[in-house]
């Protein structure tokens, strides 16, 4: 069963976005900020992010799990300005966004891992 890893500072968007892409066929972990989420000893098939989190952002997060988790598919969303070096691979929303434009992303990045 594939594992989504959730990171968000702000508890009511990560409740959310839980409800957002809730499925059956795969498990959420929570994370309120980027070194919670490193100390999880879980690996995640799918990390969403926000890019702004306080101290490690969530840009820098994803390279870090990356380069523990190779096959990381990952999802960074941001009410700002998208990072100008982002890390390879990775889908990045625009918030606000719509919930089945999230929820779309998160089923195409794990259709693989879940079939």
């Amino acid at each position: 069963m594939p594992t989504v890893l959730l990171v968000d500072d702000n508890q009511a968007i990560r409740a959310l976005i839980r409800e957002i892409v809730r499925d059956p066929s795969f498990r959420i972990l929570e994370a309120a900020s980027a070194e919670e989420a490193l100390d999880i000893q879980e690996e995640p098939d799918l990390l969403i992010t926000d890019v702004g989190l306080p101290g490690i952002n969530g840009v820098e997060l994803a390279r870090l799990l990356r380069q523990r988790i190779p096959e990381l598919k990952i999802i960074c969303m941001s009410g700002y300005m998208l990072p100008s070096h982002p890390v390879e691979s990775v889908r990045f929303l625009e918030k606000p966004f719509r919930p089945e434009d999230l929820l779309g992303v998160v089923r195409e990045l794990l259709g693989a891992a879940s079939a």
